[in-house]
Parts: structure tokens; C-alpha cells; sequence
């Protein structure tokens, strides 16, 4: 078995490219702005036509990723909602810690992850946090491929 003790960093459009697209609003310039607001158009195009919407919330504060899910077919939207995320991701196949990053998400920040990337729900240190996912509808049934990594003798813990 390898122990694989991810340090997770502060997401950014760099750092996240290589597995999708990393929106900060904080970060990006308005296109419109108001005394009582600031409009950002058009920030992504994606093709989910009528995306399904979901929510995920984080039940218990655990840093152990025991498994991964990937889909082959369309990208995944995560909306951080009040509180910081982590993520787990992998490229290829998962196999070699060489294939894993984990990412620290801000409240706020607008995650896609490429399809074929490795990922699951989002870890916190508290229990009120959560995302908003957005994808092509039935991605949950018809394009979801699961791993347990101790199957491919992994031991994933993100250290925070």
C-alpha cells in the first residue's frame, strides 16, 4: 500500500488548468459595474445544454479519500458555497501519486473539472459547507465510473 498525504493548495487558473477551469470572482474583472452590484458575463461557455443541478453537503470532517469518481463524457460544474473545500483530483488512470493534486476551492469560486478527471464530493473542516454541481443531465447514472483506491493499493488522506 502507498501513503499518499496531499497537501493541498490555494486553487488558482494556473494551478487548476491542468485538470479544468478555476474561477475566482474576486479575481476577474466585471463587465458591468453599479453602485449596488458588479456583473460578470459570459465568464464560461460550456456545452450541458439543460444541465441538471444538484447540491452536495459535507456530512462529517474526514481527510481520507477512500475512493474517486470520474465522468469520461462531460465536464462537472462545483459552485463552493459558504465555506473553503478541498478537493482531491487525478489525472490518467489514478494509479501513481504523480497522477494527484488536491485544491483548496474559496467560498464563492466557480470549479469545472474536465471530463475524465478523478475527483468526488468536496472534504471541509466543517459541516455546513457544501457546493452546488451542475452537469449534463443523467451524468450521475449514465456516465459515472467509480474506484476504491486501496484497490489500486493507495492510501489518499489530505493533510490540512
Amino acid at each position: 500500500m502507498i501513503r499518499l498525504d496531499l497537501i493541498p493548495q490555494p486553487a488558482s487558473a494556473e494551478s487548476f488548468k491542468p485538470f479544468g477551469i478555476y474561477i475566482e470572482p474576486g479575481k476577474a474583472t466585471p463587465t458591468f459595474s453599479s453602485p449596488s452590484f458588479d456583473w460578470y458575463e459570459n465568464v464560461v461557455t460550456l456545452d450541458i445544454n439543460t444541465p441538471e443541478v444538484g447540491f452536495v453537503k459535507v456530512a462529517s470532517v474526514d481527510c481520507v479519500q477512500k475512493q474517486l469518481e470520474r465522468h469520461v463524457k462531460t465536464p462537472e460544474v462545483m459552485i463552493a458555497t459558504k465555506s473553503e473545500l478541498y478537493v482531491t483530483l487525478a489525472d490518467n488512470d489514478a494509479q501513481t501519486p504523480e497522477d494527484f493534486a488536491a485544491f483548496i476551492l474559496s467560498p464563492g469560486s466557480i470549479t469545472i473539472i474536465n471530463p475524465g478527471i478523478w475527483h468526488l464530493a468536496p472534504k471541509s473542516k466543517t459541516v455546513d459547507a457544501g457546493a452546488i454541481i451542475m452537469y449534463k443531465p443523467e451524468t450521475g447514472t449514465n456516465d459515472k465510473e467509480i474506484i476504491d483506491l486501496s484497490d489500486r493499493g493507495l492510501d489518499v488522506t489530505i493533510k490540512w
